[in-house]
């Protein structure tokens, strides 16, 4: 699988859900607390189709948390 990493560790992503309803959005209180992170555990890691694909991903991305990430096939 190809994967980014920096330090050792794997890129990944958590997106964190409410199944709640609401019927007033007053109601929504929630922060959306879904992003990127770095994680040395493998199987959280985000994976690409591609070498393209990262090369696409990574053309938005700026800033130092991307900076020193590296492709890796493994």
């Amino acid at each position: 699988m190809i994967v980014l990493k920096k330090n050792g560790k794997y890129l990944a992503y958590k997106k964190i859900d409410d199944d709640y309803e609401y019927s007033d959005l007053s109601e929504v209180t929630a922060i959306d607390q879904s992003g990127y992170y770095w994680t040395s555990d493998y199987e959280q890691a985000k994976y690409f189709m591609s070498k393209d694909d990262v090369a696409f991903f990574m053309v938005r991305k700026t800033g130092e948390f991307w900076q020193g990430a590296v492709v890796a096939n493994e």
